[in-house]
């Protein structure tokens, strides 16, 4: 999924500075129907002391055009620029940086609307990008982070706790499968105790390392049938035991990459 804002500051911020004078500026606000400034641009609106303030429009030699509040030369308050390449962004500014509550149209048709905080995606948010995957939650230096809901194109969702961009902390993702898994994330991966369902009615609850069954776990099949035991890199490995209630039946012993290899066959009188 695609977070980084690299591009929209190049959108935003290539730019010549607001901090050209006019010759001779007078020292009191004037309003001008359109004025040269040295950096080329024109400019129309309020000029003290040969500095945009106040609310004004000015376009400039890229191409950019930002119609809003200036303070001393500095986009400050609300105003929108927009870009040739279709770049928007419309919000609140301050010193020149987007800084507040801003809704950003970027070229390739992705959106984001939220929280700014000098130039980057900072508080709640909803970004949003062509293939219709989007993402609605806490956002920390332009990155997830924090609580959220990731939902993508193909039809997963996610939702809980994100660490600079990577699923980490508690969180439930259901697949495009149909599988459903609620418990500990890290770095991107199913780690830690968790439980999955599959459509089928089978069950797995126990630990995780890297998206694979490890450590001690549970394991129901949609027959009935039952698991118990240790498990590494998603088989049973170790010491376990396996339940037939049908049959009234467990096997338990030591198991190897999925297999038993001892094992001691114990019958249970059914209890009606």
């Amino acid at each position: 999924m695609n977070t980084d804002l690299t591009d929209v500051k190049i959108g935003l911020r290539s730019m010549p500075g607001l901090s050209e004078t006019l010759e001779n500026p007078p020292d009191e606000l004037v309003q001008v129907t359109q004025a040269v400034l040295k950096d080329g641009s024109r400019f129309t609106g309020s000029l003290l002391r040969g500095k945009p303030h106040g609310d004004g429009v000015q376009c400039r030699m890229d191409g950019q055009v930002y119609d809003g509040s200036f303070h001393h030369g500095l986009m400050q308050g609300y105003g929108v620029l927009c870009s040739d390449d279709g770049t928007r962004y419309e919000g609140q500014w301050w010193q020149d940086r987007v800084h507040g509550e801003g809704h950003l149209i970027q070229a390739d048709g992705s959106s984001f609307h939220g929280q700014w905080a000098d130039d980057n995606k900072s508080g709640a948010g909803e970004q949003k990008w062509p293939d219709g995957t989007s993402y609605q939650g806490q956002f920390r230096l332009n990155l997830k982070h924090g609580f959220g809901e990731y939902s993508s194109a193909l039809g997963a969702v996610y939702q809980g706790n994100f660490v600079e961009d990577c699923m980490e902390g508690e969180g439930r993702y259901i697949f495009t499968d149909g599988r459903i898994y609620t418990g500990g994330w890290k770095a991107g991966h199913m780690h830690g105790a968790g439980r999955m369902s599959w459509p089928s009615g089978a069950t797995y609850e126990g630990c995780y390392e890297e998206d694979l069954k490890s450590g001690e776990g549970t394991y129901t099949w949609a027959n009935g049938q039952v698991y118990k035991g240790q498990w590494k890199q998603g088989r049973q490995h170790g010491k376990g035991t396996l339940i037939d209630a049908a049959n009234s039946t467990e096997i338990k012993g030591e198991w190897n990459q999925g297999k038993p290899v001892t094992e001691t066959l114990e019958t249970k009188e059914a209890v009606d």
